[in-house]
């Protein structure tokens, strides 16, 4: 399994980016958002290169079905994704 190679996440927005590679600033990156079998969205969106690598995972909020579907996504790609990271830090947040 391909480990991230950075965890980027905004505490104020409650947004996060798995980078699975580095990216240069004048590559072009487009992301696209996952949808569940009954078309909503996950608030999960894939970033991918041109020609369909995928480089990294965004995150549009951290409640357990955020994280599981991204999760769900990664090993289904072959990248490990760090699950319990996130749910310690939801868990932080609903506390705080």
């Amino acid at each position: 399994m391909r480990k991230p190679v950075s965890v980027n996440l905004n505490l104020r927005s409650c947004h996060a980016v798995v980078r699975f590679r580095q990216v240069s600033s004048d590559e072009k990156i487009g992301s696209e958002l996952l949808s569940d079998p009954n078309g909503d969205d996950f608030d999960v969106a894939v970033e991918r290169t041109p020609s369909g690598e995928i480089v990294g995972i965004e995150l549009l909020g951290f409640d357990s079905r955020i994280v599981a579907a991204a999760e769900t996504f990664a090993r289904e790609h072959g990248f490990a994704f760090p699950a319990e990271a996130f749910e310690r830090f939801a868990a932080a947040l609903a506390a705080a």
